[in-house]
């Protein structure tokens, strides 16, 4: 029985090592943390994958509309922008 028991503890262990585990956002794979310079990813390789997503706007912070000034406003604005 403690054979058993013991097997079911490393097994246990594991899983929860496995949850907790950090993985690369791109690729999956297991990520080294301490001394990782392209952490969160495991390689400059995936870092430049997510980075080429955000300048190809694959990716969007959710925000909501600006308001639209009425247009006494706008002309304000404009006035202070020309040179």
């Amino acid at each position: 029985m403690e054979g058993r028991s013991e097997r079911l503890l490393f097994h246990f262990a594991f899983l929860i090592l496995d949850y907790f585990m950090m993985k690369c956002p791109n690729c999956s794979k297991p990520v080294e943390w301490q001394d990782n310079p392209h952490r969160p990813f495991c390689s400059e390789r995936c870092k430049l994958i997510d980075f080429g997503r955000w300048a190809d706007e694959e990716y969007r912070v959710p925000a909501e509309p600006a308001p639209v000034a009425n247009e006494d406003e706008r002309s304000t604005v404009r006035d202070e922008e020309e040179p």
